[in-house]
This record gives C-alpha cells, sequence and structure tokens, in this order.
C-alpha cells in the first residue's frame, strides 16, 4: 500500500483549523506583549514609536508567524499522518482484508493505538483462520458420512466470538 501522499497537507480540515487556532492565538499574545512594551516606553517617556520601527517589527511579526505556520503544519503531520493510515486500514476491514497492518513512523503519535490495532486485527484474523480450518473438517466430516455435529458446535462456539447484536 502506497503511503505517500500527494499534497501538503494530510487532512485538510484538521491541519486548517489547528494551525489557524495556534497562530491566531500565537497572534494575539505577540501583539498584546508588544502594544504593553510600546505603552511602558511611550508612558515614561523614553521615546516615540517612529514608523521604521513599526515596520520592522510588523516585518519580524509575519516572519515570525510565518516560520510558525511551517513549523505547526510538519508537526500536525505527526497526527493527521496516524489519523489518515488509521482510516484506510478501516476502510481495508470493511471490505473484508485481515492483512492490513497499521505501522506509524518513528515521532508519530498514537503509536499504542498502532499496536491495539494490529493486535485486534491479528486476533479476528487468528478466529477467521480456524473456522476456515474447521469449516473445511465439517466439509470433509460430511462427504466422509461422519457425524459433523461436534465440528458444527466448534464452528458456532467461534461465530459467538464476534457480537453482532
Amino acid at each position: 500500500m502506497n503511503e505517500r501522499r500527494q499534497s501538503l497537507k494530510v487532512n485538510h480540515p484538521f491541519q486548517d483549523r489547528f494551525l489557524l487556532e495556534i497562530v491566531v492565538l500565537i497572534f494575539i499574545i505577540i501583539n498584546f506583549l508588544l502594544a504593553l512594551v510600546l505603552y511602558l516606553k511611550t508612558a515614561d517617556g523614553i521615546g516615540d514609536l517612529t514608523l521604521s520601527l513599526t515596520l520592522t517589527l510588523g516585518l519580524v511579526e509575519f516572519a515570525a508567524l510565518g516560520l510558525l505556520y511551517w513549523y505547526l503544519l510538519r508537526s500536525s503531520h505527526r497526527i493527521a499522518g496516524p489519523v489518515y493510515a488509521m482510516q484506510t486500514r478501516l476502510k481495508a476491514l470493511r471490505h473484508g482484508d485481515l492483512t492490513v497492518a497499521l505501522k506509524f513512523r518513528k515521532n508519530d503519535y498514537f503509536q499504542d493505538t498502532s499496536e491495539s490495532f494490529n493486535e485486534c486485527v491479528g486476533d479476528m484474523r487468528s478466529r477467521v483462520i480456524g473456522m476456515r480450518h474447521t469449516l473445511d473438517a465439517l466439509r470433509e466430516a460430511t462427504t466422509e458420512g461422519t457425524e459433523p455435529a461436534k465440528l458444527a458446535a466448534q464452528l458456532e462456539q467461534e461465530f459467538h466470538y464476534f457480537r453482532t447484536e
């Protein structure tokens, strides 16, 4: 299964909202602190706020916000990537593929979720393999004319593992 993404963002709605919330929060904090510092400087009569200083501070602030946006975008991949991988594996499971495995990158979040998912799929795969063997034995017993009741009971027990109601 090819895991290479084709765009910069993995999950656009999540990452757009995540980035916007953090960048706006940082923007508000920076401007509040900047306004406080400028107010304290002008209140003490230390100096006037010149146009060049204002432009410089604005450029530095937007450069810092751009760097912050890029950093957060890269960091959000450690969340959005595992969610995307989980969604693709769940779709495969829905279509009956019990060979799927979930492996995240080394620094991704949700490593324990990956392990739990793989254990769950492994258990289901083992049970289905057991049911196939029992069904094969049941077919063989039926063609040989022997009593298949014991094998049918074993197969029924395997099916009871799965809750459907």
